[in-house]
């Protein structure tokens, strides 16, 4: 576990013993919010690998585009842009109905996420409306049956992703159980 000083590195550490991956055919290694394919992990706090994929996808185009140099790298580091959350703000949207059904507020909301592109600036408001709807989701589906302390400590623990929990509480709500219930109360977002 790489944050617990319990664990630090005391003297020399053998080469054979450090983190590593091979190569492979694509030249490079990713190392951002995963796991290194093959090896051990280096740290316990891992999250769904959504931003190592997106910048191995930009690598990978970045490397049929021609060589790549420091500009290039410096321009994938600086990438703002989640590949996935535009589908899940479609799959909320969908979800939640027509937009001119909402009440003014969430059309204004709706609307506003419906043109984003998943681009995360700090000046981007489309950005901000993702983050607050995926709290008053969260919220929504996880308080009243948790309890606000029980859905706290939950929300705490490590490996559990604000967005994949999303992503697991909207395939619910697409496939409700035979009860009829669904797990996203959209209605209570309103």
């Amino acid at each position: 576990p790489g944050r617990s000083p319990w664990y630090d590195w005391r003297g020399r550490v053998a080469f054979e013993a450090l983190p590593h991956a091979p190569l492979g055919a694509t030249g490079f290694v990713v190392a951002a919010d995963a796991p290194f394919p093959e090896t051990e992990s280096i740290e316990w706090w891992w999250r769904s690998g959504e931003r190592a994929a997106r910048v191995d996808a930009l690598l990978r185009a970045a490397a049929q585009a021609g060589p790549i140099d420091a500009s290039v790298l410096a321009g994938i580091l600086a990438d703002q842009r989640s590949a996935v959350a535009p589908a899940r703000v479609r799959a909320l949207l969908d979800l939640a109905g027509p937009i001119d059904s909402l009440p003014p507020e969430a059309r204004t909301v709706a609307r506003l996420l419906a043109g984003w592109d998943g681009t995360a600036h700090a000046d981007d408001s489309g950005a901000a409306a993702w983050h607050v709807l995926l709290t008053a989701v969260l919220d929504a589906s996880l308080a009243e049956p948790l309890g606000r302390d029980l859905m706290a400590r939950y929300l705490s623990q490590r490996g559990v992703g604000l967005e994949s929990l999303l992503d697991r509480l909207v395939e619910a709500a697409l496939a409700p159980p035979p009860g009829g219930e669904t797990l996203l109360p959209l209605d209570r977002l309103q």
